[in-house]
């Protein structure tokens, strides 16, 4: 079946010199694998920029549902994140972005109000100039909302503890130790209520920042069985400081 869909690439698995797979999310399907061939030249169909992390592709392709990976009829490039390469911060964002998103939306299915999200998502962060050391931050708590996790907001009070298993507040740490300390889930309330343009407000040390983040890793590794340790972590904690 022909069809037509935008797609934001995520990782790509090389087979040999040429031949690659790309693991992308469609609008259309969720997450679906193209094979390609990467050649060089000037007149060369598929180029290999067009397959950088995050980068949105208009595809088409005769689909086959018994296929696990499918073949690229034509392609055409809609965003590419440019500027965000020039950038030492935000190339780790974006490699560590990707990563987690590979993991997180690979048994996503199609989800339109999602992509949406995520490609309005990276023209932000693609756009910004400063102010933008957060954005990982509020990315991951806003996802919550289009993944069906989001924290239960009306057991929310001050100083109390979230419970990171049953996404509930309470007012004493749960038995099975996933929990946010009150000085966390202040700031994880404070980055729902929150946009990319407003974040900027938000005062954060590296510490504050880095414990988050794990402290959010921690969360979807609950939710979503089998996530694995993120390799790109360690660069992405060592660079925000």
């Amino acid at each position: 079946m022909y069809e037509k869909s935008r797609a934001i690439v995520l990782r790509i698995h090389k087979l040999d010199d040429e031949k690659r797979i790309a693991e992308v999310y469609t609008e259309t399907r969720g997450i679906l694998s193209f094979k390609f061939t990467q050649t060089k030249g000037k007149r060369t169909k598929i180029k290999s920029t067009y397959f950088l992390p995050l980068t949105i592709l208009e595809l088409e392709y005769d689909y086959r549902e018994r296929f696990s990976v499918q073949t690229i009829g034509d392609l055409s490039l809609q965003f590419s994140m440019q500027m965000s390469c020039f950038n030492p911060y935000k190339s780790a964002m974006v490699l560590f972005l990707s990563e987690f998103l590979a993991y997180i939306l690979r048994k996503e299915p199609q989800n339109g109000s999602l992509f949406q999200y995520l490609v309005s998502s990276f023209h932000w962060l693609d756009a910004s100039h400063s102010d933008f050391m957060s954005f990982h931050l509020v990315f991951m708590v806003q996802l919550t909302r289009f993944l069906g996790i989001p924290p239960f907001w009306d057991s929310f009070q001050q100083g109390f503890y979230f419970d990171m298993q049953d996404s509930v507040f309470m007012d004493c740490p749960p038995v099975h130790g996933f929990f946010l300390s009150p000085e966390q889930t202040v700031l994880l309330a404070a980055l729902y209520r929150t946009d990319f343009d407003s974040m900027k407000f938000l005062v954060l040390s590296r510490e504050d920042r880095n414990e988050f983040l794990k402290n959010m890793i921690c969360y979807y590794q609950i939710h979503f069985p089998g996530f694995p340790e993120m390799k790109s972590l360690s660069v992405l904690s060592e660079l925000f400081v």
